[in-house]
């Protein structure tokens, strides 16, 4: 589909949107043809926007620093991936609109109090265990029909680098400023004096990455599916993590892994390669989600994809397609 398919494609589907036609059936006619964009309904009046992420290959990992203090131990050594199928991931992490919707509770910490805002309901969702957000996959499902489940380590990296080989997805810099424009961080993690202001951000404020995800930096940490665990050197094709899992101290127990940083992190790590642990029943408020769809027929693709422009999100839009 060329740009200009797409784009009559997309402002036929908003007049329809607009005409009372509902998500399901919009969710459907934009699948057909596999668009770089689709949307997965969640109920009548909400849906998640889904990102088609082509098949391809990537190193994985951080080579061996120079000063040993630069990055963790367990991002090396980097290593060949390729990811064989394409797949769908969620443009925003899940907020608390959309996991209140499919679980019927919220547990965020930042949702009360006059601080917050209005736009409460666009925070990404957190204080969410591995284990809820494995519930969430397999309720949100069972209403679709989809193939809904956390996110693979190595498809995560993935998606987050689209394309770059340099530390965050839009170059090297780790100064603060420049972070800025694509994460919601802290720089001091007791008396917070930068952007994230000690709390959470509604999603898709910042810049995106190539493949238009946002907030894969900063704002809550992402859980993924594997156990955590060392990395080796050996190339992997769709690697699924280790059979058991450790932490850090190489405790051996259902730890799984968490990538991208938080609000709370400092800018330095809040990076592509970063990764943390946490045991699986675990949560935090920096912790959180967000989902993948599996793409059964889609061809492999090894180049980046034309993608469709979505308006930003505080566009006003009709009642019938709100998003997020």
């Amino acid at each position: 589909m060329n740009y200009k398919n797409a784009l009559m494609r997309l402002n036929i589907l908003i007049v329809l949107a607009f005409f009372g036609v509902n998500a399901v059936t919009l969710a459907a006619w934009s699948a057909e043809s596999h668009a770089p964009t689709i949307n997965l309904p969640v109920n009548d009046a909400l849906f998640l926007e889904l990102v088609l992420i082509p098949a391809g290959q990537f190193m994985m990992g951080t080579p061996l620093p120079i000063s040993p203090t630069s990055f963790d131990l367990d991002e090396s050594p980097p290593h060949l991936v390729k990811i064989t199928k394409s797949f769908y991931m969620s443009k925003y992490e899940i907020t608390h609109r959309i996991y209140q919707a499919v679980m019927g509770e919220n547990p965020s910490n930042f949702q009360y109090g006059i601080q917050f805002g209005i736009n409460v309901p666009l925070r990404p969702v957190e204080q969410v265990s591995w284990k809820k957000a494995t519930e969430f996959c397999k309720i949100l499902a069972k209403k679709t029909g989809k193939s809904v489940r956390l996110p693979t380590e190595a498809e995560w990296e993935y998606a987050c680098r689209a394309g770059s080989t340099t530390k965050y997805y839009h170059g090297d810099d780790t100064v603060a400023i420049a972070v800025d424009r694509i994460a919601w961080f802290s720089v001091d993690k007791y008396v917070d004096t930068f952007n994230s202001g000690g709390m959470t951000h509604p999603v898709g404020q910042k810049e995106p990455n190539s493949f238009g995800l946002y907030d894969m930096l900063g704002n809550v940490e992402e859980w993924c599916s594997d156990y955590y665990g060392p990395y080796t050197a050996n190339e992997q094709i769709d690697p699924q993590g280790p059979a058991i899992g450790t932490n850090q101290r190489l405790k051996v127990g259902p730890y799984r892994v968490l990538r991208g940083g938080s609000w709370l992190s400092y800018p330095e790590y809040c990076y592509c390669a970063r990764r943390s642990d946490l045991h699986e029943a675990g949560f935090y408020k920096t912790t959180g989600f967000r989902i993948v769809v599996e793409c059964q027929t889609c061809p492999p693709k090894t180049e980046l994809i034309d993608k469709i422009e979505s308006p930003p999100i505080e566009e006003e839009v009709p009642d019938k397609i709100k998003k997020l």
